[in-house]
């Protein structure tokens, strides 16, 4: 999975921006992917602001690209939290939207496997 854009709708501080986007940057060392800072430092730095008010009225993803695991094609995949990128990034299975709607069940029925899209 790589990370290629963070999407925010709407209207924020160039301070909330900033602030999303070390939230949800990723990095890769060693062939394993996190996240860059944790949720802990990204707390201690934006406390005495505004960010989290104006996070909180957002909609914000990231875009990640994937290989389907079925069709083997490169596709994009919205993620918006940290939680869905960790079940995303964990699954034993990444397929797109239309593998998935075509043959997501058989794969977790056949392999007994965590798929996810």
């Amino acid at each position: 999975m790589k990370q290629k854009e963070i999407v925010t709708k709407g209207t924020l501080s160039t301070v909330a921006v900033e602030m999303i986007k070390e939230y949800l940057q990723t990095q890769t060392v060693n062939g394993i992917t996190g996240f860059v800072k944790t949720e802990k430092e990204i707390c201690d730095k934006y406390k005495d602001t505004d960010c989290f008010k104006e996070w909180d009225s957002q909609k914000l993803y990231a875009i990640y690209t994937i290989n389907c695991y079925h069709c083997t094609a490169p596709h994009d995949v919205n993620i918006g939290s940290r939680e869905a990128f960790h079940v995303y990034h964990g699954a034993d299975f990444q397929l797109c939207h239309k593998c998935y709607d075509s043959s997501g069940l058989i794969y977790m029925i056949i392999r007994d496997g965590v798929v996810v899209s």
